[in-house]
């Protein structure tokens, strides 16, 4: 994925990145590493900026609200990024933001990570779809709806759009499924108890009927997609 963002994207030494979401900094980190400077992040949870800062050494220049709510320079930024972020934003009003603060020629990046491999048969997530029911609608579609991602893409203006599937897996112990289900913003959103109940539930089928622990497929879908 990274060396997408290297290869397609012109990531190196001295590219000014925008990131939106970034979360505890994992990606953060590794676009540092790649060359990423300066470094704009858009983070609306101050706790998570504070992390951030501290992750990061000061590297990275975090600026805590909604990007909805940012003012940023147009044309300011070779690249943006998105790393399991833009489902928290609205498109309608992301899309072109994010276009008028690129640079003409600059890109888009825009990458989750979906648990389960919803593509074929996934036993974990067949034994546990009754407990964790429909998934709460969100701005941005299914992360694996390409049509519709791709299309939203080239209406906002962005060209040489590019959709590709990474597969990797991932051993998960039943604690770590719960650590991990926690984060997911379909959960997430739910009351504490309710959020709790589900939690236990998919911690003990882990233990019970998964032998302690899943492997996990994880899907990384990637779109790219640049100014003109």
């Amino acid at each position: 994925m990274f060396a997408v963002l290297r290869d397609r994207c012109g990531l190196r030494e001295g590219t000014s990145v925008l990131e939106l979401g970034p979360g505890p900094g994992t990606a953060t980190t590794r676009l540092l590493e790649l060359g990423a400077g300066p470094l704009v992040a858009i983070e609306p949870n101050a706790a998570s900026a504070e992390y951030l800062i501290a992750a990061t050494d000061g590297a990275a220049s975090v600026i805590v609200a909604p990007f909805e709510e940012v003012e940023l320079e147009p044309a300011s930024f070779d690249l943006a990024v998105a790393a399991t972020s833009f489902h928290w934003i609205d498109p309608e009003i992301g899309l072109p933001k994010v276009r008028e603060v690129l640079r003409p020629g600059g890109w888009f990046a825009i990458w989750a990570n979906v648990h389960g491999d919803q593509t074929g048969d996934d036993a974990f997530h067949r034994a546990t779809s009754e407990i964790l029911g429909p998934t709460p609608d969100a701005p941005w579609p299914s992360s694996l709806d390409s049509e519709t991602n791709v299309a939203d893409l080239v209406a906002a203006g962005f060209s040489e759009v590019q959709y590709e599937l990474i597969r990797s897996t991932m051993r998960f112990e039943s604690a770590m499924i719960r650590a991990l289900y926690g984060t997911f913003s379909g959960i997430a959103r739910r009351g504490a108890a309710e959020r709790e109940a589900v939690l236990d539930a998919l911690e003990r089928i882990a233990a019970t009927d998964f032998g302690g622990g899943v492997e996990r497929a994880i899907l990384t879908p990637l779109y790219t997609g640049r100014k003109r």
